[in-house]
């Protein structure tokens, strides 16, 4: 009986595919750090344009609660 071996094209990308996959620790906490980074200054940005041009805060449910 004649087996026919996978192309070694199959296999080198078999190997790479599963090489840039894997999440190394190293590659979680950087990433875990530029996403909260990242989050929490689209947080103070839209913080510092809503004072900067005197918009009022309203929450989700359009209830705002203005002292004049």
């Amino acid at each position: 009986m004649i087996t026919r071996r996978k192309p070694i094209r199959n296999i080198l990308c078999a190997e790479v595919q599963e090489a840039e996959t894997e999440m190394k620790p190293l590659r979680i906490t950087l990433l875990s750090f530029f996403m909260l980074f990242g989050i929490s200054a689209w947080g103070v940005a839209i913080y510092i344009a809503d004072e900067a041009t005197g918009h009022a805060v309203v929450d989700g449910y359009g209830v705002s609660a203005q002292v004049r």
